[in-house]
């Protein structure tokens, strides 16, 4: 699958994962969701590049990050089409790799999940700016203060 990134760029990515099967191994508790699955890696080749992405069980995160006023058009953070899709990309964040191959993982398993390419495009869109904001909070009091204001609309 080829994917266009949003500074020109184009990455491919293997077609050979079906993960279908980690639909049963969350759970929603609350407002947050929960991998119940046994310890694994997942392995995808992004462009050549190879990249991990490991799941442990218990590994807890809210859903794909929707803010509220964007809701109406684009779905709810646990819709169940994009919960395969949030787990591995959180969870590939986890581990501070190149966020862009994690972004383009992202927009693959919405699209394995039926997702249309305009929504997916879209998120995919969001996940690359925003997820910038999610990295550099860490190290940053100013993008500390972005993701505060991020989170509560």
């Amino acid at each position: 699958m080829k994917i266009n990134g949003l500074n020109y760029s184009s990455y491919s990515i293997d077609e050979a994962h079906d993960v279908s099967y980690l639909f049963d191994a969350i759970q929603q508790h609350g407002d947050r969701l929960i991998y119940i699955g046994n310890d694994i890696e997942l392995r995808f080749v992004v462009s050549g590049q190879s990249v991990t992405v490991r799941l442990e069980f218990g590994f807890e995160w809210d859903g794909a990050s929707i803010p509220g006023f964007a809701q109406w058009l684009i779905g709810k953070p646990m819709d169940f089409e994009f919960r395969i899709a949030s787990l591995l990309h959180d969870a590939g964040y986890e581990y501070r790799t190149r966020r862009v191959l994690h972004d383009v993982i992202f927009y693959y398993l919405l699209r394995q999940a039926s997702v249309p390419a305009w929504k997916a495009s879209i998120m995919f869109a969001a996940v690359r700016l925003g997820g910038h904001v999610y990295y550099a909070s860490e190290t940053s009091r100013f993008w500390r203060g972005v993701k505060w204001v991020l989170e509560r609309t």
